[in-house]
């Protein structure tokens, strides 16, 4: 596919918040879990609105969710909510929908997609992706370098079938920015032919783009599994130390 050649350096963020997250064994959808006296999702929110180049945040909530609006983040002028889908792509592009019907937004502007679970983005790594997308006007992700020994398993059994080369093997993290147009385009043709898309920079690759990789710090965790919360709450004191 084309990328979009006009120039913007406005950026906007969606973050896809939809999911139960089941993996977590909690009551509660793991983006409304407490961690230093917040839920999940502000300390992720607090992250992108702490960067003033993200002119606003479209967080794409499960239709039957009534906590977001509750949480005081959720009024913030530069706060916004979309009703997510049944996977993250779907919210994905709910979210992306939303933002071209803004009369502010253009399909050139740059939209990053910033997992809800993934409080502990550094504020460096925002800045370092955005620069380089802006000077570069190529889209691009966070990722850190795979630093495990990487086994295949033989399938429904505990058996191992090879030993995978971790060479030029990239772990991918979000945010993943790209222009609005482009990266609705690409999700809505991945969509429509039943493409397995597991993050944004795949559906653009299944379009035939190409992605850049920024290398960010393996800090920038996912809390998936129960005791990746307590991770999240070490890492995020040492940021606080660190700031």
């Amino acid at each position: 596919m084309n990328p979009i050649q006009r120039n913007s350096d406005r950026c906007w963020s969606v973050v896809p918040a939809a999911g139960n997250g089941s993996r977590m064994q909690a009551v509660l959808p793991k983006q409304y879990l407490t961690l230093n006296n917040k839920t999940v999702i502000e300390l992720t929110l607090g992250k992108l609105l702490h960067i003033a180049e993200i002119s606003g945040v479209v967080v794409c909530h499960a239709d039957s969710d009534t906590r977001f609006g509750e949480l005081a983040i959720a009024k913030h002028p530069r706060i916004f909510a979309a009703i997510g889908g049944t996977e993250r792509a779907h919210s994905v592009f709910n979210g992306l929908g939303y933002l071209r019907d803004m009369a502010q937004s253009d399909d050139a502007d740059w939209v990053m997609v910033h997992d809800a679970a993934r409080p502990c983005v550094s504020h460096a790594s925002l800045e370092r992706l955005l620069g380089h997308c802006r000077k570069t006007g190529r889209g691009a992700i966070l990722a850190s370098p795979v630093a495990d020994t990487l086994k295949r398993q033989q399938a429904n059994t505990p058996i191992i079938t090879e030993t995978v080369s971790r060479d030029n093997l990239w772990q991918a993290h979000t945010p993943q920015c790209f222009r609005l147009g482009e990266l609705h385009a690409a999700l809505k043709a991945a969509l429509s032919t039943g493409v397995a898309i597991t993050d944004e920079a795949s559906a653009i690759e299944h379009c035939g783009g190409s992605v850049d990789l920024i290398e960010d710090s393996r800090d920038n965790i996912k809390i998936t599994r129960p005791e990746d919360l307590a991770l999240a709450g070490f890492i995020l004191g040492q940021q606080a130390l660190n700031w």
